[in-house]
């Protein structure tokens, strides 16, 4: 593991970074002059690169030598710290069985390292703002699946990091499990062509659905913006683009998308103010920074107050089942015991927006809980919800659990 910081604009950061490194998080100072040294940074953006590029290549125009992240971004959004996250994809085909340990240890080793170099610089507050390009997405939402769950006291502090996210703008990432990502203008199929890209992907549709699944009870709580490619990726015998618009920007309500007239490496690559997709990317950014700091202040209150809560709870369930004169928690006989639930363990929060299916939860009531005469059952019940995927089964669920707690 390797953190480093990058001098100002005109430091000679090429002979600095390592390019060769198994994880890497780099610190890009966004001070422009010596007077703004002790700023107080209001936003973190943290930058995920995809496939077959480093932390440093995903982001850097080749032909112009600019690095926007250092050269252009900061002199509109000087009061963020801006982060690169760098990581080493497995492209190895016979790897496919393994793809979804690979996403998963990739995703865990990001909230990890991102807690720590926050958790040093006194920080574990702070808006993050998150820019993702290709499979960069695919990791970066099962990295915020991963840590929303994080809430048991001994891993709460990982649960920072997708309480204090903001913003996503996803360059290029499939969002689709349904159908290959692909598409081609000419060319043989682009599956067999880029298979490197597919495996490193993860494009296993089980694996896919899988962190899309993981994802879609949270996206509420993120400010989203969604951009496609619009050039075709020239690739020796083929021809096309390698994620379609409909996989990279789906239409769903209170996100926002935008084409970038450029190829799936070069659309997130800006030489200038006026390459195109950057004033759209800087306004988001901007935007973005601006309004970060008051939700995130008020989502830390109430994340606080839902952890203190759900810590009286485990000690109630552990007073009520202790007993001080025998020095031995007590085993209780279940026929013996009322319907008041003195064990419970979810190890998600419902969503504090969640509203409606009062029809659903009539029917379950009425389906799995005993009325005020009947006895509880020894046989169990089962009630099967089925919908599309990111239709609000898993809220729903969480939402009845929490409610009928003691049920």
């Amino acid at each position: 593991m390797v953190l480093s910081a990058v001098g100002p604009v005109g430091h000679d950061w090429q002979n600095d970074w390592v390019v060769e490194y198994v994880t890497v998080f780099h610190s890009i100072c966004s001070c422009l002059g010596t007077e703004s040294l002790t700023m107080r940074l209001d936003d973190s953006i943290v930058a995920i690169h995809g496939l077959d590029e480093d932390h440093i290549s995903a982001w850097l125009d080749t032909s112009s030598g600019v690095f926007w992240l250092r050269d252009l971004l900061p002199r509109y959004i000087p009061s963020a710290r801006i982060l690169t996250y760098g990581y080493s994809p497995d492209t190895d085909s016979s790897q496919v069985a393994q793809s979804s340990e690979r996403i998963l240890q990739h995703s865990q080793t990001l909230v990890a390292e991102l807690e720590a170099d926050r958790s040093e610089q006194n920080a574990s507050r702070r808006p993050l703002i998150f820019l993702c390009h290709g499979l960069g997405g695919i990791i970066l939402k099962r990295a915020l699946a991963y840590s929303a769950s994080r809430v048991s006291k001994k891993v709460e502090h990982l649960y920072s990091i997708s309480v204090s996210t903001y913003g996503i703008l996803f360059f290029g990432t499939p969002h689709d499990a349904s159908s290959s990502p692909y598409t081609t203008s000419t060319g043989p199929d682009p599956e067999v062509v880029d298979k490197k890209f597919a495996v490193a992907a993860s494009y296993d549709p089980e694996t896919l659905q899988d962190i899309i699944d993981h994802f879609a009870p949270l996206m509420k709580q993120f400010h989203i913006h969604f951009f496609w490619e619009q050039r075709n990726t020239f690739n020796g015998t083929w021809t096309g683009l390698v994620v379609k618009e409909s996989s990279a920007a789906p239409i769903l309500d209170d996100t926002e998308r935008s084409g970038i007239w450029a190829t799936h490496s070069g659309m997130c690559k800006f030489a200038t103010a006026v390459s195109p997709g950057f004033s759209v990317v800087r306004a988001t950014l901007s935007r973005y920074a601006r309004d970060a700091n008051e939700l995130i202040a008020n989502r830390w209150m109430n994340a606080l107050e839902a952890l203190n809560r759900l810590r009286r709870n485990e000690a109630a369930e552990l007073l009520e089942s202790y007993d001080p004169t025998q020095g031995s928690p007590v085993i209780y006989d279940k026929h013996a015991c009322t319907l008041h639930n003195k064990f419970f363990s979810v190890p998600y929060n419902a969503s504090s927006i969640f509203t409606g299916r009062q029809d659903i939860t009539e029917r379950l009531e009425r389906s799995i809980l005993p009325g005020k005469k009947q006895t509880q059952s020894p046989m169990q019940k089962r009630f099967v919800l089925y919908g599309l995927g990111g239709s609000g089964k898993t809220q729903f669920c969480l939402k009845f659990i929490q409610d009928h707690r003691q049920q």
